[in-house]
C-alpha cells in the first residue's frame, strides 16, 4: 500500500533546491551539531568522590566543574599518566629519588597550572570546586611526604654516591636508616595519587 505525501512537491523542484541550496543546508546542520556539542560539554560537570581514596579523609565529595576547571583537571590528569608518580610503587626496580624528583616535578606544575584558571571562575562558588581539590591533594597528601622525606633521604643519598654516581642504586637505596618507615608511607601517598589519577579520569572522560 502506498503512502500518499503530505506535501506533493515535483521531484525537479527538490532536485533544484538541493543543487542551489545543499551546501548551505549542510553548513547549518554542521553548525548546530557544533552547537550542541559544545553546549553539552560547556555544562558544569557533576562527580562524586570518596575523598578516602585520595587520602583527603573519610567523606563524600561532590564536585562541580567549569568548562575551565574541566580544563584543569585534564591537565592534571596528563601530567598522573605521564609520569611515574601515578604508578604502583616497585621495590625492586624503582629508584626513591626518582620517585621524589617526580613528585616534586608534579608540585611545581600543577601550581603552574592552578595560576591558568581564571579567578572569576572561582568566585562565589557554593559547590566544591575542582581547584580546592587539586590544592588539597598537593598541600594535605604531596607536601607532608616531601617535607619529611625528601630532604632527608637526599642528604643520606649524597653521603652515600660519588661525583661519577650522584644517585645509590636501588638495591643500596635499602641501607637507608628509615628506609621500611619512608617506604610505608611512600607506598600510602602512591596508592592516594594512582587512585586520584582514576578519579580525575572518571571526572574527565
Amino acid at each position: 500500500m502506498e503512502i500518499p505525501l503530505l506535501i506533493n512537491i515535483p521531484e525537479q523542484q527538490i532536485f533544484v533546491f538541493l543543487v542551489s541550496y545543499g551546501e548551505a543546508v549542510v553548513s547549518l546542520l554542521l553548525l548546530l551539531a557544533l552547537m550542541l556539542f559544545f553546549y553539552k560539554h560547556l555544562q558544569k560537570k557533576s562527580i562524586s568522590i570518596d575523598s578516602a581514596e585520595i587520602g583527603l579523609g573519610s567523606s563524600k565529595l561532590v564536585i562541580k566543574a567549569s568548562h575551565e576547571e574541566l580544563q584543569l583537571a585534564y591537565d592534571v590528569w596528563v601530567e598522573l599518566s605521564t609520569r611515574k608518580i601515578a604508578l604502583p610503587f616497585d621495590d625492586e626496580h624503582d629508584s626513591v629519588h626518582g620517585i621524589h624528583q617526580s613528585w616534586y616535578d608534579f608540585f611545581s606544575i600543577t601550581r603552574e597550572l592552578l595560576k591558568k584558571v581564571p579567578a572569576r571562575k572561582l568566585r562565589a562558588k557554593q559547590s566544591l570546586s575542582i581547584v580546592t581539590i587539586v590544592i588539597r591533594v598537593l598541600n594535605e597528601v604531596i607536601r607532608p611526604y616531601l617535607t619529611k622525606w625528601h630532604g632527608k633521604f637526599d642528604s643520606w643519598e649524597a653521603s652515600q654516591s660519588s661525583n661519577s654516581h650522584p644517585t645509590v642504586p636501588e638495591e643500596k637505596q635499602k641501607e637507608f636508616p628509615e628506609y621500611a618507615i619512608m617506604i610505608e608511607e611512600l607506598k600510602t601517598v602512591n596508592r592516594a595519587l594512582v587512585n586520584y589519577k582514576k578519579e580525575l579520569e572518571r571526572f574527565v572522560f
